[in-house]
């Protein structure tokens, strides 16, 4: 985790109170849902420290979100860092005790791909594939995602241009069906 980008009054700070607070108001306001769909379909990234955050609000338990290992040395393709383990814990703040659903795609990247990493622990959908050209992120087993992808528990395409035509979402309709078949 990036502790020393959070020690002082930096713009992540900032963004992290911010998300924090509008947490509280949105697990408060979700507390009687059953379900909760999550869609970073279309997702730049942005900070593993945020993304993290959200995964406190959804679980219960304490477990490893993602392993970081960093490339050092430009000559040696396979020299890394030793694994920098980043765990999620349970908020003290409101959180989200109902099912979880996570839409990805292939415009989900970087932090975005962390994010998803961080939820695996809930079993959730997801359908994304990424690259990291200087880190390589494990789950807490070992097992890395690169260039494949984190494989999905339900495979649906994301914006197919014939679904887009048609004013259709198949992977809302996929959600919407998995909630009604409980």
């Amino acid at each position: 985790m990036h502790h020393g980008l959070l020690d002082d009054r930096t713009g992540l700070q900032k963004t992290l109170e911010a998300l924090e607070s509008t947490l509280d108001r949105a697990m408060t306001e979700f507390a009687a849902c059953e379900t909760l769909v999550i869609d970073v379909r279309l997702n730049g990234g942005g900070s593993d420290v945020l993304g993290v955050a959200i995964a406190s609000r959804l679980t219960d338990r304490d477990y490893v979100a993602f392993v970081k290992r960093a490339r050092n040395d430009p000559a040696h393709v396979d020299a890394l860092t030793a694994p920098q383990e980043t765990r999620v814990r349970p908020s003290a703040r409101p959180r989200f005790a109902g099912r979880v659903f996570l839409l990805t795609g292939p415009d989900s990247v970087s932090a975005a791909e962390t994010f998803t990493m961080a939820l695996l622990g809930r079993q959730l959908p997801n359908g994304w594939r990424f690259g990291l050209p200087n880190e390589v992120f494990l789950t807490a087993a070992g097992e890395h995602f690169e260039a494949r992808g984190v494989p999905p528990d339900h495979a649906v395409p994301v914006f197919a241009p014939e679904d887009v035509a048609a004013g259709r979402d198949a992977c809302l309709d996929k959600v919407f069906k998995l909630i009604d078949d409980g």
